[in-house]
């Protein structure tokens, strides 16, 4: 009688834990919901991304928990079709979603792409319509939809609570000192300092 309760009892406990798998690994395989995220800070958040370990930001980490893979590509030919100044593109596919980055430019550019790209598919992308493609590319022309990309791509990159710790504790803010830190352009570092209202000094 107790082999025959105890081996029941087994069954049931390994049953529970066998459930307890499936749940658990349906829970890890769900995608991130997206929706309503209208800043870089939510994002952050909804991510559960430790600004203390930043900088700089790994943006391709965060692409890797999206399940958004990262192509450097060669880019003329969709320059030839849509114009040239092409930095990357976001195509989204029911199946695949994958950002294109330049194989021209540099690495700092290529984050900043990256960035761009992500602000274009958390804040532009129907997360309603799943089955849905979508395809962005980022160029030299400028619309409402690029210059809030690019606003959400400064704020992922360069944090404001973070970057402003860093120039604080600085006797002298240099510019490319804080690019450097960061991992951006020195264009793109004076593009946040100066959206802040933060001063700097440029060699």
């Amino acid at each position: 009688m107790f082999n025959k309760t105890y081996l029941w009892l087994v069954e049931i406990f390994d049953n529970i834990c066998y459930n307890i798998g499936i749940i658990k690994r349906e829970v890890e395989n769900m995608p991130i919901d997206l929706n309503g995220i209208t800043t870089a800070d939510e994002f952050f958040t909804k991510l559960e991304i430790n600004l203390d370990d930043v900088p700089p930001v790994d943006v391709v980490n965060i692409c890797r928990k999206l399940e958004i893979s990262i192509e450097v590509a060669d880019m003329s030919k969709y320059e030839n079709e849509y114009g040239s100044g092409i930095s990357g593109a976001l195509v989204s596919t029911p199946d695949v979603t994958t950002i294109l980055v330049n194989n021209t430019e540099s690495p700092v550019r290529h984050r900043f792409t990256i960035a761009h790209e992500l602000a274009h598919y958390v804040l532009h992308r129907d997360h309603n319509s799943p089955r849905e493609s979508f395809i962005s590319f980022r160029g030299a022309w400028s619309n409402p939809e690029e210059r809030a990309a690019n606003r959400f791509a400064a704020n992922l990159l360069m944090p404001e609570k973070v970057l402003r710790k860093h120039h604080a504790e600085k006797i002298l803010p240099l510019l490319w000192t804080l690019a450097e830190e960061f991992n951006v352009s020195q264009a793109t570092m004076r593009y946040q300092l100066d959206s802040l209202g933060l001063r700097y000094y440029a060699a």
